[in-house]
């Protein structure tokens, strides 16, 4: 298994990908139990201000009925990453935010980037 991103300090992040244009709020909680629902990866993107989480298999696991096509892009990262993510963070919510090139997580003073695009890189 190959991790899948990188964690930067926030501030760093900011410089290096530019500043955050949406930005929604998820219970660290909530995305700690559905990293137990996959094995290696989840994929994330923000649609219409919706969180919106698949497995590693590109199987929905939130929104509950979250309809998606072969063709909607999702950015990919480790489990193990964003469990490092939420450890060093330790705060209680973590931000997904659509930057101006690319998808990131935050949470605390800590920002994972360098996620992979899927589709065509989906593991």
């Amino acid at each position: 298994m190959t991790d899948i991103g990188k964690i930067y300090s926030s501030s760093d992040a900011d410089s290096q990908f530019g500043a955050v244009n949406e930005s929604v709020n998820f219970k660290s909680n909530d995305l700690i139990n559905l990293l137990n629902e996959t094995t290696e990866y989840l994929m994330f993107r923000v649609m219409n201000s919706q969180p919106q989480i698949l497995d590693n298999n590109r199987n929905p696991l939130y929104p509950d009925g979250l309809i998606i096509s072969n063709s909607d892009v999702f950015t990919v990262f480790s489990i193990s990453l964003i469990t490092e993510l939420l450890a060093d963070g330790n705060e209680a919510l973590t931000y997904f935010e659509n930057r101006q090139s690319v998808f990131t997580l935050t949470n605390g003073n800590y920002t994972l980037e360098q996620g992979q695009i899927c589709p065509p890189y989906c593991s």
